[in-house]
């Protein structure tokens, strides 16, 4: 059984934008539940015409996917390459008295 994500059949581009309208009537009408249809240059399986109502259900993953690769190529570029907060501390010129009396009036004013 193939899953339905995988292009068995593809689609012309022209032969796709003739469709449209009945593809758009036919994803109206069966929702979340209309095939996906994929379509490119030369049959090239290059796009993919997914029901909107199935995108609504899937986007939110979609976007976790994509951060997740966001966060794990920032991970990659800076793996080592971190400075410690002391490090920052004296990088700024910044005294450690200075960083306590900032703690101190930041812890006084979340009392209040």
């Amino acid at each position: 059984m193939t899953s339905p994500y995988t292009p068995t059949r593809v689609l012309d581009t022209s032969e796709a934008r003739k469709g449209l309208s009945r593809l758009a009537a036919k994803a109206r009408e069966q929702g979340a539940r209309s095939e996906i249809v994929f379509c490119g240059p030369y049959r090239h399986p290059d796009l993919a015409i997914v029901p909107a109502a199935l995108l609504e259900i899937i986007g939110p993953y979609i976007e976790d996917i994509l951060i997740a690769e966001r966060v794990s190529t920032r991970r990659a570029e800076y793996q080592g390459g971190g400075v410690s907060p002391d490090e920052l501390i004296e990088s700024l010129g910044v005294s450690d008295e200075d960083v306590e009396a900032a703690v101190a009036r930041i812890e006084a004013a979340s009392i209040r």
